[in-house]
């Protein structure tokens, strides 16, 4: 008996339900054919998102804090006593003397499992002013080296940043090789925790400057 009376609620209620399908909602009309709907959201997000942008501008309000969330500029620096000298008997630590300064590979801490990596220019008489000496990132430390900060008389440190090449972008074990260039594959894993290579980079710089600031 039971199973009568909930067969005919069954097709009761499809048959209030069935007028329902291909009328309209009020207010509302059918989504007109598009050949390429993917297109045309990705232009109507690309206009929200210019849209709220432009928005913004009216409350914007930079500041130290928000570019350092911007860049995940948020770690603790390790403290940096000295610069460790990087060399051994096949590649010393020194690559350039003259009579006024010495150029030598060096490294110093900066987070955990972080390390700054670049050249430390030294001059041999009194220090006359000391400067981090940011190159472009495709440029090697070893590039920027000239006559005149040798002779400057100041002591500078030249950090090597990921460069834009993709010498190394290739998996050995599955015999891959991509077109990713370094910094892109380090900005990729870093987006993920929040961090961003612009972002390790200037704490690398920032770690060189307070190992200016022990003197």
């Amino acid at each position: 008996m039971n199973r009568i009376h909930g067969g005919r609620l069954a097709l009761a209620l499809l048959a209030c339900a069935v007028p329902v399908f291909g009328q309209s909602l009020p207010s509302t009309a059918p989504l007109p054919p598009n050949p390429d709907f993917s297109k045309a959201m990705v232009a109507g997000i690309d206009r929200m998102a210019l849209g709220l942008i432009e928005k913004s501008k009216e409350s914007r309000r930079p500041t130290r804090e928000k570019l350092r969330a911007a860049i995940g500029l948020v770690d603790a620096r390790l403290p940096v006593l000295a610069l460790e000298l990087m060399g051994d008997t096949t590649q010393p630590a020194l690559l350039k003397e003259t009579a006024n300064a010495t150029v030598r590979r060096a490294r110093w801490p900066v987070l955990e499992g972080v390390w700054g990596e670049g050249l430390l220019i030294h001059p041999k008489g009194k220090v006359r002013a000391r400067v981090v000496l940011i190159p472009d990132a495709g440029f090697a430390p070893e590039s920027m080296v000239t006559e005149a900060m040798l002779a400057s008389g100041c002591q500078i440190v030249i950090p090597a940043l990921v460069d834009r090449a993709t010498t190394h972008s290739r998996t050995d074990s599955l015999g891959i090789s991509t077109n990713i260039p370094h910094r892109e594959w380090i900005y990729r894993q870093s987006f993920e925790l929040g961090r961003h290579i612009i972002g390790h980079e200037v704490q690398k710089t920032l770690a060189a400057v307070d190992w200016f600031k022990t003197f």
